[in-house]
Parts: C-alpha cells; sequence; structure tokens
C-alpha cells in the first residue's frame, strides 16, 4: 500500500461498516452533535488533493470561534466541488491571516444555500476577503454573511473578488464591512455576473 493514509482510512472504514446493524445508513443515524469534523476525500488525489468533494449539510455547524483555516488558498489548490448548506448556517467564523480569507479562501465550484457569521480579519496588504469566499471563479447562490468583514484590498460581505468566471446570485450581507479598496456589501471587486442580490 503505497499511500501514507491507507492504513488510517482503511481502519475507520472498517469501524463504519461495523456500526449497528439496524441502522440503514451509519451516516444519516440521528445523533446529539459535539464535534462536528468534516473529512474531504478527494477522488484519485487522494486525501492532500484539491477539494473536489461534494457536501449537503444536514445541520447547523458552530466552528465556536476557533481560528478556521479556509477551504481552498490558490488557483490549484481551491475548492471545485459542490457545498450545499441544505439551508442551514455555519456560525462563529473567525478568520485572521493574509490573502484569500473566508469560510472558503479560494473557490471554483458551487457554494450554494449558505448562511454565514462570524468575523473575517485580514492583516497587513491582504486582500481578497469575503465572509464566506475570498476569490470566486465559481457559483455563489441563495448564501448570506452577518458578522464583520475587514481588510485592505478586494473586501466584501460575501466574495472578496468576484473573477470573470464568478457567479454571485440572490446572496445578502448584513455586515460591517472595513476596507481600502474595492469595498462593497456583496462583492469587493466584481469582474463577473452579479444578480438578484
Amino acid at each position: 500500500h503505497s499511500r501514507p493514509y491507507f492504513e488510517t482510512l482503511h481502519e475507520s472504514l472498517t469501524k463504519i461498516a461495523a456500526a449497528d446493524p439496524r441502522a440503514r445508513n451509519p451516516y444519516l443515524r440521528r445523533s446529539e452533535i459535539r464535534r462536528t469534523l468534516l473529512i474531504v476525500i478527494a477522488g484519485d488525489r487522494g486525501m492532500a488533493g484539491g477539494y473536489n468533494a461534494n457536501i449537503v449539510l444536514a445541520k447547523d455547524i458552530d466552528l465556536g470561534g476557533e481560528l478556521w483555516t479556509p477551504m481552498g488558498s490558490s488557483y490549484n489548490n481551491c475548492f471545485t466541488g459542490i457545498f450545499d448548506g441544505n439551508g442551514h448556517s455555519v456560525t462563529n467564523l473567525f478568520c485572521e491571516g493574509t490573502t484569500y480569507q473566508g469560510l472558503f479562501g479560494y473557490s471554483k465550484g458551487t457554494i450554494r444555500n449558505l448562511t454565514v457569521s462570524g468575523s473575517v480579519k485580514v492583516t497587513g496588504s491582504a486582500e481578497n476577503v469575503g465572509g464566506v469566499v475570498g476569490t470566486n471563479y465559481g457559483i455563489l447562490e441563495n448564501c448570506s454573511f452577518e458578522g464583520i468583514v475587514t481588510g485592505n484590498t478586494n473586501v466584501g460581505g460575501i466574495v472578496g473578488e468576484n473573477r470573470a468566471d464568478g457567479i454571485v446570485l440572490t446572496c445578502y450581507d448584513k455586515g460591517t464591512i472595513v476596507g481600502t479598496n474595492e469595498v462593497g456589501g456583496i462583492c469587493g471587486m466584481n469582474r463577473g455576473i452579479l444578480k438578484n442580490c
């Protein structure tokens, strides 16, 4: 087994398969949530590859105000899947970094039906800061943000920079947005499509 995570993955899947046989699906059993962990297994690239999973939230997630590392950090290491909030919320987001900050740092995927609240704050000459996404090449639909977003350039309530391929539909912001250059309630810098926001 040439991949270093194989043993751990095999052990985890074995435990899941051995779960209560009365449960129709071990992932869908109702139980009290004490902590939430998202594990993204990304196709043939392994666990260290791109963020190309399809995720549907089944319940609200409280991040507890702990420092969050945004999903996706560059054009080549970005979220490319589908994240469907399913009408749920991610609360108490806390990001503090230099660039590409938000729940998602960099996205070419689809993010929809999601409410985010919290604080996204960057330092220095940081740019591309948003409540939901720092830089968007994908689709944001029916998303909202409530909280504080602070940055320098390309600072927005939903997305810091919406690129030419980016589409933002039916989103709204009820937060406080603070920046120096290219600052907006929905998008700090918009080069793509912005509609019904």
